[in-house]
């Protein structure tokens, strides 16, 4: 198995990552590398021996296809379009779907996009994915991928240790690249630790996504809060009082500056806002 694994023409991985892949094999079959290069050089194996590798070919099986997850190697060459967004903005795919990018986050695909319909992200996004039949759109992120039929829905990838998906409408399924895959409903934010591997679905309510505008309708100081953070990369500090008695309405344009959405936001519930260290206090 080992000298099969390395005559293979042309693996579309690095040496260090097809040994990695070795290495889980061995791991799946309790071997140590002396173990199983004594087998390679002659000695003919056991029955036992035998059932571990057929365990374990389906184990290296996963393993590369998470392999892929994490790299973003693709299988169909190497003539790509990367595309790095400065500023927020909006980037139409080939197949009319629309992405709106977060100023530093980047995006990247093959240029045969037409029937593998497959892009690579770092950083956060929105997607307006266009229905294509026999065609499925998938977001490649960090150790999982989203895949899509036809929907809208939100990246978010520069939290610690984990990535979030908010689906505004539509459907999509959440792959982890330890295999582990979540249907995800309307109105639905899944939160992925990317260390762990651990998925968790919440529901949302009061916002929605319009013609580049979020839209929010009675969200009230705390999750208004929580999704600004996570929107501009910033912390928030409330007053207790305040949570309960104040909710907001209104619209944040995609690529709205921070400093007039907290004008925004001061002017219609009557607040004031302080910066200190990084941190927005609201009074």
């Amino acid at each position: 198995m080992r000298q099969a694994w390395n005559q293979a023409g042309e693996p579309p991985i690095d040496d260090a990552t097809r040994q990695a892949i070795w290495q889980s094999i061995l791991h799946e079959c309790g071997l140590t590398t002396e173990q199983a290069d004594r087998n390679v050089a002659g000695k003919r194996p056991s029955k036992q021996w035998r059932g571990w590798v057929a365990a374990a070919c389906v184990a290296a099986i996963a393993t590369l296809s998470g392999i892929m997850l994490l790299t973003g190697d693709a299988w169909r060459g190497n003539d790509w379009v990367n595309i790095e967004a400065h500023q927020s903005q909006r980037y139409l795919l080939p197949d009319s779907s629309a992405v709106w990018m977060d100023a530093g986050s980047t995006l990247r695909y093959a240029r045969e996009f037409v029937g593998h319909r497959d892009v690579w992200l770092t950083g956060n996004a929105l997607f307006e994915v266009r229905k294509q039949a026999g065609t499925t759109f998938r977001v490649n992120i960090d150790r999982a991928a989203i895949e899509v039929k036809g929907t809208c829905f939100r990246v978010t990838q520069n939290l610690a240790r984990r990535s979030e998906v908010t689906l505004f409408n539509g459907k999509v399924d959440f792959v982890a690249a330890s295999g582990g895959r979540v249907r995800m409903r309307p109105m639905q934010t899944l939160v992925y630790n990317v260390e762990k591997g651990d998925m968790r679905v919440d529901p949302i309510n009061g916002v929605q996504w319009q013609n580049g505008r979020y839209y929010f309708q009675r969200l009230n100081l705390v999750r208004l809060t929580r999704f600004l953070s996570e929107l501009y990369g910033v912390r928030f500090e409330i007053e207790t009082k305040m949570v309960r008695e104040n909710a907001f309405t209104g619209y944040i344009r995609y690529d709205e500056p921070l400093e007039e959405v907290l004008y925004k936001v001061c002017f219609t519930l009557d607040l004031t806002y302080e910066r200190h260290d990084g941190t927005i206090y609201l009074k």
